[in-house]
């Protein structure tokens, strides 16, 4: 997923997870933008149930 988008990777209509912010390095964006683009090394927050939050982890770990 690192190199997309958020609005490409359609993180919660594909996993049912909730992106609410990120890091990089010491900078933080809570609410992102759908044009943010995500990186390798970022760190994300999200919020779903264990089941949403697995699939986020597998969409995640297979990259764009």
């Amino acid at each position: 997923m690192a190199g997309r988008s958020l609005i490409e990777a359609d993180l919660r209509r594909r996993t049912g997870a909730t992106l609410v912010a990120f890091t990089r390095g010491s900078d933080t964006a809570v609410h992102p933008s759908p044009d943010d683009v995500l990186r390798a090394g970022d760190v994300l927050t999200l919020v779903g149930d264990e089941g949403q939050l697995a699939a986020a982890r597998t969409l995640i770990a297979s990259g764009p």
